[in-house]
């Protein structure tokens, strides 16, 4: 990768960055050099394989950033400027929690030989505002690895992350930290670098070996991850995980643990630590996940391509179905037309799942099954609820007129103790229901064939916790399909 090194006095740097920052003095008749780096959106795209990763001299780096020093001398060690300039951003990527450092400023001095003496760090952070930052990105990063530590499992775990970051950052290029990992995950908008280090951030943080990558895709310099599961490196893009026209309930997972060759049908690698020659040979089941993925006590929630609301096992990978109201979302102002996907997104808090339709927000009790309305967006608001999510505390709810690029989208916050009993309730013996039992007789008899029937011929409507009951396929609807199972089970051919 080319490197561009223009030699410049302090007065200058100080006159042409764009950005308020904080640097160090240099003395009357010092020279110092600054690394003018290849960016993407602001970000750096620089060879991250540095031989001293590790070293002493790498150690003095950190601790003189996380000491704040305005001047660190490394002339003991007579690293030659390329590759200080590989271990400076080896420093920067594997070290995210450094976000206060800037990336694009990177100035120093060099003896006769051409060896580094002095690297003068640039803050973009004053340093009597750093503790205040440092505690807000670990209290959100706390937040964030909760929904990894519910479920067992590295591959579930990295999973997990790719989906929380999907879901609480969205693609921005004008943010002010937009490279870093603190904007990813503090300020929740990011271009690639910071997403890729936020992640990077995160798996080191679950015991899971991750590095940054640098290269290109589609023409443009990009940034990445690859991380190690169950002793092999793969591919993770979590940028490219993020749809463009970003809403709470959109996530790709189909640059999830990737191999060389199946990055590279869009990507082009520049610098790597780790080749990712075999591609992965177990279960693909996040290929059939259609929306982000909501975590407790052990289980992965989400809804599957096919439209089914799932409860995985994260220990055997056993997958359960849970009842629940579908919907379609209609194109605005034109109820005529609808789009062809689904935008649901579960959240999970204390054994109860929500997940959200065009214009509500349900609540389920997985003790009991038992389902309920809990919030029905208002009519004076302009658009549709195209997803949830939960942080701490705080329900999200995004409301748009379409899930494409559009600037009527807005995000409605509440707290989610709203849509939880007021009144803890003492243990009891919990409720069960029986699948198609739609008379509530805690029976399947060919009663409730009878009602189904009348009800998909109009003659009876049944309510919602009615229809729960009557889909007995879990496909988010009431049909013959599932008159049809119900004569099966009583005739006892199948078990439901």
């Amino acid at each position: 990768m080319r490197k561009i090194l223009s030699l410049l006095m302090a007065l200058l740097l100080l006159t042409t960055t764009g950005t308020s920052t904080i640097f160090a003095t240099a003395t009357a008749d010092e020279e110092i050099t600054s690394m003018v780096t290849k960016t993407f959106d602001k970000g750096v795209m620089e060879d991250v394989s540095s031989a001293y990763q590790g070293t002493e001299v790498e150690k003095k780096i950190i601790d003189g950033l996380e000491n704040y020093d305005i001047s660190i001398d490394i002339s003991e060690y007579e690293i030659p400027k390329t590759e200080f300039s590989k271990l400076i951003f080896e420093v920067f990527y594997n070290h995210p929690e450094l976000f206060y450092v800037s990336t694009t400023n990177v100035r120093y001095s060099m003896d006769a030989t051409g060896a580094v003496n002095v690297y003068y760090p640039t803050y973009t952070v004053e340093k009597s505002d750093c503790p205040a930052r440092i505690a807000e990105f670990n209290s959100n990063v706390n937040e964030i690895l909760k929904s990894a530590n519910n479920v067992n499992g590295d591959i579930n775990k990295a999973l997990v992350m790719l989906s929380k970051l999907t879901a609480i950052c969205s693609y921005d290029l004008t943010a002010e930290n937009c490279y870093t990992a603190y904007g990813c995950i503090v300020d929740r908008k990011a271009v690639c670098q910071g997403y890729a280090m936020a992640y990077n951030y995160l798996m080191k943080q679950l015991g899971i070996d991750s590095t940054f990558v640098t290269g290109t895709s589609k023409g443009q310099n990009h940034g990445w991850n690859i991380i190690k599961i169950g002793g092999k490196y793969y591919h993770v893009d979590v940028t490219w995980s993020d749809p463009m026209y970003n809403t709470l309930s959109s996530v790709s997972y189909d640059y999830f643990l990737l191999s060389d060759s199946e990055i590279s049908s869009n990507h082009v690698i520049d610098s790597a630590e780790h080749t990712c020659p075999e591609a992965y040979t177990g279960d693909k089941f996040w290929q059939q996940i259609n929306s982000t993925i909501a975590t407790e006590n052990g289980f992965m929630y989400y809804f599957s391509a096919d439209k089914k609301l799932c409860k995985r096992n994260s220990a055997t990978g056993e997958v359960s179905y849970i009842p629940y109201t579908s919907d379609t979302w209609m194109v605005w102002e034109n109820s005529s037309y609808s789009w062809g996907d689904n935008y649901y997104s579960p959240i999970v808090k204390d054994n109860t799942l929500f997940y959200n339709t065009s214009n509500k927000i349900y609540k389920i009790d997985l003790n009991t099954m038992l389902s309920s309305v809990v919030y029905t967006l208002p009519s004076s608001e302009d658009g549709y609820i195209y997803g949830i999510d939960l942080f701490g505390s705080t329900v999200s709810v995004e409301v748009r007129q379409s899930p494409n690029m559009d600037d009527t989208a807005h995000t409605l916050t509440m707290d989610i103790s709203n849509f939880m009993p007021q009144v803890p309730t003492q243990p009891t013996t919990q409720p069960t229901y029986v699948i198609g039992d739609v008379d509530g007789d805690n029976r399947l008899t060919i009663s409730d064939v009878v009602k189904v029937q009348r009800h998909l011929a109009r003659i009876l409507l049944l309510d919602d916790d009615k229809r729960v009951v009557a889909d007995v396929n879990y496909d988010g609807a009431v049909n013959s399909k599932d008159v049809v199972l119900m004569q099966q089970c009583l005739a006892k051919l199948i078990k439901l």
